[in-house]
């Protein structure tokens, strides 16, 4: 305990004293130029290399474009040039945006530059993104080298390496370099350099070593292992193999099919409620052996205590079971299985190097570590307390190391290696909920003996100290306490292991939420990141970019202003990362919900004002206030409601819906007491005197059940001979007015009797004085239920048909009381509607606390006039000559909305064509990108139209295509020509009902998808974890049957993803 506190102080005194917390420094040319034709094509430019395109017309430029005119605006002046290293373009049919990612290296002098690699992302030949550090100015002597081979002794004599230590194929090649001397992209950092990869299967912990290409003096040693915690020797030494007899695999053949096999593993919590597990194995004569898929994935135990994989033999048992038989093996061989699978099914990856790649794996390695070697295989070893470190998220950690090899391939120091380490982390933690399910969690190696906390990163594990490595806080902020300089190469690399924690708390951020956040699917997050390290990050990246790469992985997947997108911007700024925002068509939402009862504590029936107040600058155009709980049976800012009738304290959500933002859903408790029955059916006696209209008091009686009853208020009025006008509040309610009779004198009371509604439980009466006259009250009493007599209002339309946009008056009389209309019209005796199909209202009649039975009157609506569409023909336009003519029926002549449907898809950008409505003039209309050949929308315009045929003729732009399918009209505020429901196309805000809520787990959904779409209706808990998912096919209007797991209760969230940045989302309580 005292050695924490030491610690913990330590790196307080550490944080506040603000040493060595270095950034790498980078002057960007086009920072320092201020070109303002190079600057207007960006809607953002960071300071760290990242520039993001507008979307207008003129910021329109092709990647080779780009390159050759503004070069030197890059800094790529004479002697400079990028060669191309890779392209890609995505395949996925669930990425929204489809593009193309260019990698691509600097050479200055024909030499390369180190951490100078440049990217571009364009969709349809037009950049959306160019990122990357170029090193203007660099002024270095590349003529005269030392030898290579001299270049190589060195670097072999420093890591004490001799030719016996490597095969034939696994000879180093030197390669020459301009290299970084310290973590700057400076010129001034640079000189030339040999670099050679020092790897073989003999090498335990191989290097990249940099030499001096003029002194021949040994500059730095860069590691190309990646292992689970700090390195097993002093920092830089080699580690170097045992040696044995060498086991030569045989060749694969179709002899050896895969056999379906069973095995329990090492730690029994992988069960998962199985008895055993299934995996693959190949059967070899008549024994089974621990292989794979032609050989190509083979698991082996380190039996002869040397840790090369080819020094030991292979694993065999006498048949398929091999049930708890080698089980570190077995589960390792499993595990890496499953990772493999679980790349391929949720990324659509194949192998750990994207061609269909198994790593050679080896177990029960001596060492306290487990370890990605750089070539070809995993290593595992054993925990402090000798427990196999072949564990589900070790082995998603290491196989990880051998994806990024092959992606991002992050140099393993600094912050890039604090991002391969979290990544690595972070795909570990994937693969335990793609396995587990719930019975997963973010702990990193608890299983053997825990290392890291994803949830705590500044907790320490001192289980795990050594005398090379000692466990220490992880810091959860960038730069905040904990964070590891890395100016020092020697401590960690860098601090690989221990500056990874930012990262693990934005992971943990992204999937729970957070304060405010929604939490996400375990999918979600692993999706995002791994499209970063594929396609965004580079060799030399650091959280800057990181932030950068995981924002744009989320846009190009989910939407610019989707929830998701948003989330990773929301959880960088938890941990110090900041938010820039992607685009300034997103909303505000910087709002909070905190919402208050009013009283919070009561008695039981009595009246409570539920308020949703809101905080911030996103407040306004919130959708929704949608309220959950006990007697809730409405919505809005501002409800009320009767408190439950058995006492207890009672939670009541409210969620908040803004298009673009989180769904924000906040608590707020209201606790009932004073719940038992009051004697006989009276109110306590009370006398209470009033003299004028404020002067008030309030009697509480009980009911045993809700109904009409006849309330008695017992009084006295001796002051004068006349009536006294008071009036009377039922449950909060509205004042009812009522008069207080002479009675004769001070003590001759009598009762003033009316009718109410009252509820089950006790309710409350508050009487208040008139305006003049003085009277005294002792009691309420009630008595037996009434009949309501109040008949039904009349009511009437006028006109009761109407045209598309017309309106109508409905009126209701033969009511002495309040009428209440349907379809949220409120109360009154006359309403003006403008239905747009025919519509059936009904009306109720409350007079003297009695409802009537409801009226109804229909309002019908003229059909669609003939021809509000022209016939379908799809025409296309290249250019400003290409058109085509289109011909509606209007009846009658008048002002109509004009809809031209199109479709856009040659690049996101927006056409300008025009139009001529019956050979007038030419108006110019936009037609902007849909997102492909046959997504096809709307664009609007308003004409003033003839009666009968009318034409418009439609003209393409002067560059950029799109193709037309018809024209349709509609009149102001009313719809001409109605599609049949199924042909509707949906919006974003159509509703989902859930009913009933709160429930006990079985509930109906009800929604509208259009017909052939597809969505994935789901329901998860606060900590976004799954209970329910079904995958659906739109035909119109649905309403499915839900019912969840047993067992459940609390809040969770019921959610429609229709796809395109469409979710809702409703709240639901679950007793």
């Amino acid at each position: 305990m005292k050695r924490n506190l030491i610690i913990y102080l330590f790196y307080i005194l550490f944080w506040n004293s603000g040493i060595i917390l270095a950034q790498s420094k980078y002057n960007a040319p086009y920072k320092l130029q201020r070109d303002d034709s190079f600057n207007a094509l960006f809607r953002e430019m960071t300071d760290n290399g990242w520039l993001f395109f507008k979307d207008d017309q003129p910021a329109h430029m092709s990647p080779d474009a780009f390159i050759r005119q503004y070069a030197k605006n890059l800094g790529l002046s004479d002697g400079y040039h990028l060669k191309a290293v890779k392209e890609d373009t995505d395949t996925q049919e669930d990425i929204k945006i489809k593009t193309k990612h260019q990698l691509f290296r600097l050479y200055y002098k024909n030499v390369a530059v180190e951490g100078g690699e440049f990217s571009l992302h364009s969709v349809h030949d037009v950049l959306k993104v160019a990122h990357g550090r170029i090193v203007a100015g660099l002024e270095v002597d590349v003529s005269k080298p030392i030898d290579v081979k001299t270049a190589l002794e060195t670097a072999m004599s420093e890591q004490k390496l001799t030719s016996d230590d490597f095969d034939k194929k696994e000879a180093p090649e030197g390669e020459l370099v301009l290299t970084r001397t310290d973590e700057n992209f400076l010129k001034e950092s640079y000189v030339l350099a040999y670099s050679f990869e020092l790897k073989g299967e003999k090498i335990a912990e191989p290097y990249k070593v940099f030499v001096h290409a003029q002194t021949g003096k040994v500059l730095k040693k860069i590691p190309l292992f990646k292992n689970c915690f700090g390195s097993s020797a002093v920092q830089g030494e080699p580690v170097k193999l045992g040696s044995g007899t060498s086991y030569k695999l045989p060749k694969p053949g179709i002899s050896s099919p895969l056999v379906a096999s069973n095995l329990i593993p090492n730690y029994t919590r992988y069960l998962n409620g199985q008895g055993n597990l299934t995996f693959e194995t190949e059967q070899v004569g008549a024994q089974f052996r621990l292989s794979a898929y032609n050989n190509q994935l083979n698991t082996r135990i380190d039996v002869n205590n040397t840790g090369q994989w080819s020094n030991n033999p292979d694993v065999f048992n006498l048949t398929n079971n091999w049930s708890n038989a080698n089980r570190n093996a077995t589960t390792a061989h499993w595990l890496t299985q499953k990772t493999h699978e679980m790349y391929q099914t949720l990324f659509l990856r194949n192998g750990y190097n994207g061609n269909g790649a198994y790593p050679r794996v080896l177990v029960q390695w001596a060492q306290v570590n487990a370890v990605w070697t750089g070539v070809d295989m995993i290593r595992f070893g054993r925990a402090p307390n000798n427990n196999s470190l072949v564990t589900v998220d070790v082995v998603g950690h290491e196989y990880t190391h051998a994806v990024n090899d092959y992606t991002a391939n992050l140099t393993y120091e600094r912050e890039s290696g604090a991002l391969d380490e979290s990544i690595a982390d972070i795909m570990g933690t994937t693969l335990e909920f793609y396995l587990l399910g719930p019975n997963a969690n973010y702990e990193i190696a608890e299983d053997a003996d825990q290392l890291r906390s994803m949830s705590n990163p500044f907790q320490a594990f001192h289980n795990w100290d050594t005398p090379f490595f000692t466990s220490q806080p992880q810091p959860d902020s960038y730069l905040g306490p904990g964070w590891m300089p890395t100016n020092d190469l020697n401590n960690d690399f860098g601090g690989v292991h221990t500056n990874s924690g930012v990262m693990n708390k934005w992971y943990w951020y992204m999937r729970t939420g957070g304060p405010t956040g929604t939490p996400l699917d375990y999918n979600k997050p692993a999706r995002i990141v791994q499209r970063a390290q594929q396609y965004y990050l580079q060799p030399n990246s650091g959280y800057g970019d990181a932030v950068e790469a995981t924002k744009q992985a989320a846009i190009d997947i989910y939407g610019s202003c989707s929830d998701v997108a948003r989330q990773v911007s929301y959880a960088w700024t938890l941990v110090g990362g900041g938010i820039i925002q992607s685009t300034t068509s997103c909303p505000d939402c910087n709002f909070t919900i905190a919402p208050v009862a009013t009283p919070s504590n009561t008695s039981c029936g009595a009246p409570v004002t539920l308020t949703a107040n809101c905080v911030g600058s996103g407040c306004n155009h919130i959708n929704t206030f949608q309220w959950t709980g006990t007697n809730v049976g409405q919505n809005g800012k501002t409800i009320s409601i009767n408190s439950p009738t058995t006492p207890g304290s009672y939670t009541y959500n409210v969620s908040t819906t803004k298009l673009g933002c989180f769904l924000n859903v906040q608590p707020v408790t209201v606790t009932t007491t004073q719940c038992n029955p009051l004697s006989g059916s009276c109110s306590p006696e009370n006398v209470v005197g009033y003299g004028n209209a404020s002067e008030n008091n309030t009697y509480t009686v009980y009911v045993g059940s809700a109904g009409t009853y006849t309330v008695k208020i017992n009084y006295a009025r001796w002051e004068a001979a006349s009536t006294v006008n008071g009036s009377v509040k039922v449950n909060g309610g509205s004042n009812q007015s009522l008069g207080f009779a002479y009675t004769g004198g001070s003590e001759n009371y009598q009762d003033a009797s009316f009718s109410a509604s009252l509820l089950a439980g006790n309710n409350t009466f508050k009487i208040y004085g008139g305006a003049e006259g003085y009277f005294k009250t002792k009691k309420v009493c009630i008595e037996g239920t009434v009949s309501c007599p109040t008949p039904a209002p009349t009511l009437s339309a006028n006109p009761s048909t109407i045209n598309s946009g017309g309106s109508s008056t409905l009126t209701a009389s033969n009511c002495g009381g309040t009428v209440t209309w349907s379809h949220g019209l409120g109360t009154g005796g006359a309403k003006t509607v403008s239905p747009t199909t025919p519509t059936t209202y009904t009306a109720t009649c409350t007079a003297n606390g009695c409802t009537s039975n409801s009226a109804s009157v229909t309002v019908n609506v003229n059909g669609p006039v003939s021809g509000a569409c022209s016939s379908e023909n799809i025409a296309g336009y290249g250019n400003s000559s290409e058109n085509y003519t289109y011909t509606v029926n209007a009846n009658p002549a008048g002002t109509y909305t004009v809809k031209i449907n199109y479709a856009r898809w040659e690049a996101a950008s927006t056409v300008n064509g025009s139009i001529k409505v019956n050979g007038g003039s030419d108006q110019s209309l936009g037609f902007a990108y849909t997102g492909g050949s046959e997504n096809y929308q709307d664009v609007s315009f308003t004409a003033s139209l003839v009666q009968g045929n009318n034409t418009f003729k439609i003209y393409g732009g002067p560059e950029g295509y799109f193709k037309t399918k018809k024209v349709c009209i509609t009149t102001p505020g009313g719809r001409i020509g109605y599609e049949d429901m199924a042909s509707i196309n949906e919006s974003e805000d159509m509703t989902l009902t859930v009913s009933p809520n709160p429930n006990s787990g079985e509930f109906d959904v009800s929604f509208y998808l259009g017909k052939g779409k597809k969505a994935t209706l789901s329901a998860f808990d606060i900590q976004g974890k799954s209970v329910y998912e079904h995958t659906i096919m739109g035909n119109g209007k649905h309403s499915e049957k839900v019912v969840l797991p047993v067992n459940l209760s609390g809040t969770f969230i019921v959610s429609l993803n229709k796809g395109e940045g469409i979710e809702n989302k409703k709240t639901i309580i679950i007793k």
